[in-house]
């Protein structure tokens, strides 16, 4: 007999919604595009203020919208009893140097380094733990190192493994929202996570914590090709339909 168990949902969005409408009791009904799915969810004017107050104070915020999953439309589904937290989000640090390249002018027909890579990470997105909006990695732009010594570039290199890129952890982050979409699409055909791992031989120990948004021991490499192998799976079990 299977054990039962109970399936939360957790949504991420880092901007106001764009149509937002209000009943006679002031609740606020809003739609978010989660990997091609359309979520609707209604929250109370208290929680929805905590999304406008963070606009208006924080230049960078996050928000994390927690639910049940509820009865199915036509092109998604009912997020059931929503709760709302809002965090700021504090800017990444510059990297050395970075002072330096943004005085000197980029020769013509040329952009900045890591331009790309920026403007990806700060644009609205909304994620959900099985499903969250349209995932966007970005591209992981790598940009030439100057000439140094030998002593100087051994210390670099030391630091630079210790750092993870923010497009990194941005790539990583829209795989997250993937495999949770892919799960509920499992979930919803009569698998489970284990039977999907069991069957790819892939540790459930490891990936369970990526898909509860629990504190892992993984680098954002190890993540990324886990989440990977695991998308892979869940995709090829919803094509071949198996139980």
């Amino acid at each position: 007999m299977a054990l039962e168990g109970k399936l939360e949902l957790i949504i991420k969005i880092n901007a106001l919604p764009s149509e937002v409408k209000t009943d006679k009791n002031g609740w606020k009904s809003f739609v978010l595009l989660c990997s091609g799915r359309e979520i609707s969810l209604t929250v109370r004017p208290k929680l929805f203020n905590r999304l406008t107050e963070a606009a208006a104070k924080w230049p960078l915020w996050v928000a994390s919208i927690e639910g049940r999953m509820g009865k199915t439309t036509p092109k998604g589904f009912v997020l059931e009893e929503p709760n709302v937290q809002v965090f700021e989000r504090k800017p990444k640090d510059k990297p050395e140097g970075a002072d330096a390249s943004a005085a000197s002018p980029a020769p013509a027909g040329e952009s900045a380094p890591g331009a790309g890579p920026a403007a990806a990470a700060d644009a609205p997105v909304a994620t959900v733990v099985a499903p969250p909006p349209a995932p966007v990695a970005p591209a992981l732009a790598a940009a030439a190192p100057a000439p140094v010594a030998a002593g100087e570039a051994q210390a670099g290199a030391a630091s630079g493994a210790e750092k993870t890129p923010s497009s990194q952890r941005s790539s990583v982050f829209a795989l997250e929202q993937q495999v949770r979409a892919a799960l509920l699409v499992a979930l919803e055909k009569g698998l489970s996570l284990e039977v999907v791992c069991s069957r790819h031989g892939l540790a459930q120990g490891q990936v369970q914590p990526l898909i509860e948004q629990r504190d892992s021991r993984l680098t954002e490499v190890e993540k990324h090709a886990l989440l990977t192998k695991l998308l892979s799976a869940l995709r090829a079990e919803a094509t071949s339909g198996a139980v």
